[in-house]
C-alpha cells in the first residue's frame, strides 16, 4: 500500500557529489496471477534479478480477479502506478508489463525487447544520485543522498518485498499450476523529496524484509538513483 511514510529526520549534510556516478536500472514487472501470459514473465524475473546491475520488482495487480482466481499478492494501488506508468508512456494497461527505469517499456516475457529497454534506459535516464543505507537499532533504515546534478525535488520511495513465493492455483486462467514468483512488492512507501541537497532520511523498516530505495522524478518519470537493501 502506497502512501506518505513521514522520515523521522531529514537533514542537510556536507559530503560530497556525485560526478560520475551510475545507477542499477530498475525493472518493475506488473503481472498477474490470474493472468495466463504472467508466468513466463515472472520466471524470467528470477533472471533479471541475478544480475548485479538490475534491481527486479514484481508489482501484482488486482484487476484480472475477477477471471475466477484472487491474486493474494495484488494491490489496487499496483495497479494505479501502473495505470500511472501507461499514461506517461502512451502504452495500454496490460499485462505482463515491464517497465524499465520509468522511461522505458516492453513484454514482460519478450526477452530480446526487454535487453533493448535496459540498454535504451541506460542510456537515457541521465546523471544519477549516489545512495547508500544502514540499519539502525530499532527496525530503522538510514538513507543518504548525496548531492546531485538537480534543483527539481524527487521522490524517495521505500519499496519492501519478499524474496519469493509459490502459489498452486486452482482457478481462473492458471488452474491447475504451480507460480513462481521473485521479489514480490509488500508495500510501497513515499519517505520524502530529494532536491539535489545532501540528505539523510531514518525511517521505520522491518530489518527481516528487504526493501528497494527509488528515487524518481514526480509523475512517475524516471528513477534517476536505485539502491537494494537486503534484510539485515
Amino acid at each position: 500500500m502506497r502512501g506518505l511514510f513521514p522520515a523521522i529526520l531529514a537533514v542537510a549534510l556536507a559530503f560530497g557529489g556525485c560526478a560520475g556516478a551510475t545507477t542499477p536500472v530498475v525493472v518493475e514487472l506488473f503481472t498477474s496471477e490470474g493472468c495466463s501470459s504472467c508466468p513466463p514473465a515472472d520466471e524470467h524475473l528470477f533472471e533479471l534479478r541475478r544480475r548485479d546491475d538490475i534491481i527486479a520488482l514484481g508489482w501484482h495487480v488486482d484487476y484480472w480477479d475477477w477471471l475466477g482466481w484472487r491474486d493474494r499478492f495484488a494491490d489496487p494501488e499496483f495497479s494505479a502506478r501502473q495505470r500511472v506508468y501507461a499514461r506517461r508512456l502512451g502504452t495500454p494497461v496490460y499485462t505482463p508489463q515491464l517497465v524499465v527505469s520509468g522511461t522505458h517499456q516492453a513484454i514482460g516475457s519478450a526477452k530480446q525487447a526487454i535487453d533493448t529497454a535496459i540498454r535504451q534506459a541506460r542510456s537515457t535516464t541521465g546523471p544519477a544520485v549516489v545512495l547508500a543505507a544502514s540499519w539502525r537499532e530499532g527496525n530503522l533504515l538510514e538513507i543518504t543522498l548525496d548531492e546531485g546534478e538537480t534543483s527539481d525535488p524527487h521522490l524517495v520511495h521505500v519499496v519492501r518485498f519478499a524474496d519469493e513465493a509459490r502459489t498452486d492455483v486452482t482457478a481462473g486462467e492458471n488452474a491447475g499450476h504451480t507460480l513462481r514468483h521473485a521479489n514480490i512488492v509488500e508495500t510501497w512507501q513515499t519517505v520524502g523529496t530529494w532536491d539535489g541537497a545532501p540528505a539523510v532520511f531514518i525511517v521505520p523498516a522491518s530489518v527481516t524484509s528487504n526493501h528497494a530505495i527509488l528515487v524518481q522524478t514526480p509523475g512517475q518519470g524516471a528513477i534517476i538513483g536505485a539502491l537494494e537493501v537486503p534484510a539485515h
